[in-house]
């Protein structure tokens, strides 16, 4: 539970049919220039691994080194409302001790091109164990198309963009996985106002709340603009290898998930044979 006033993650426990207050959980790099602390918020499903979005996030590079504020535990970014990177995003990952319970942070990652605006952060999504991560970044304003285009910034004017992590349990660090880009990229389509991964962590949707088509279903026509803000989502999945783009989707019907601003609820079961998606001025959820 967010309270965005303080920054502070609020997290109950359950016992039986009782819920108790368990911790109150702070990260060290949102205490300036922050906002939406748990704008993005996701736990794992033992409850034991915890990832705090922050899109209003200030963190920007401490010297003239840009690689010194960006990707997973960066050393050189200056946490300040005068960093002058508004709204650049974070994401903070909590771990729960198991001998104590006490919930410890242990990452602090940031987007592989940090520029001002991106709100890297703004949706998180955990796998089942802890061990993916996808981040949404939806003003991200790099060009390309995809996943793993050139990471450019001013490209195309807040397209969106997602990120994904993986955690390696033998160094105990996470890595830089996998930039996506929307398949039909195009200026303030919003790609990555929301994200979503499946339990096994297999499986990844990422919503555009402002794509243009009018086409309707899955496999449309993702050049036609000739609706405004209806919206878009975008599967993606991988076993092995690396992410493969899968299936591109719309409303049932034409112009109902538009909405400037605003991010949708997505759900996923654990191997990603249905997909619930609601959003606010569609006055209804979609299963796929």
């Amino acid at each position: 539970m967010p309270d965005f006033k303080r920054n502070i993650i609020e997290v109950f426990d359950r016992a039986g049919t009782e819920w108790t207050h368990a911790a109150s959980v702070q990260s060290t790099n949102f205490i300036f220039g922050s906002k939406y602390a748990g704008m993005g918020l996701d736990l794992s499903a033992d409850g034991n691994v915890l990832a705090i979005g922050d899109p209003a996030e200030d963190g920007a590079p401490s010297s003239d080194d840009a690689d010194s504020c960006r990707g997973v535990n960066p050393v050189g970014c200056q946490i300040s409302d005068l960093a002058g990177f508004y709204n650049a995003g974070a994401v903070a990952i909590f771990r729960r001790n198991s001998d104590d319970g006490l919930w410890v942070e242990t990452d602090y990652l940031k987007s592989y091109v940090v520029d001002e605006d991106q709100n890297f952060g703004v949706a998180v999504s955990l796998s089942d164990n802890g061990n993916r991560l996808i981040v949404g970044a939806p003003y991200d304003d790099s060009s390309g198309t995809g996943i793993d285009p050139p990471a450019t910034p001013f490209g195309i004017l807040n397209s969106g963009a997602a990120y994904t992590f993986v955690f390696d349990g033998v160094s105990n660090t996470w890595q830089e996985d996998a930039f996506i880009k929307a398949s039909n990229t195009e200026q303030s389509d919003l790609f990555g106002s929301g994200t979503v991964l499946s339990g096994d962590g297999k499986h990844a949707v990422v919503f555009t709340s402002n794509e243009d088509s009018t086409s309707v279903g899955m496999g449309g026509d993702q050049q036609d603009n000739e609706t405004d803000e209806a919206g878009a989502f975008y599967v993606y999945s991988h076993a092995a290898g690396p992410w493969q783009f899968r299936a591109y989707g719309k409303a049932p019907k034409v112009a109902t998930f538009g909405a400037t601003g605003f991010r949708p609820n997505l759900a996923l079961d654990t191997t990603a044979a249905t997909l619930a998606l609601g959003h606010p001025t569609a006055d209804a959820v979609f299963i796929y």
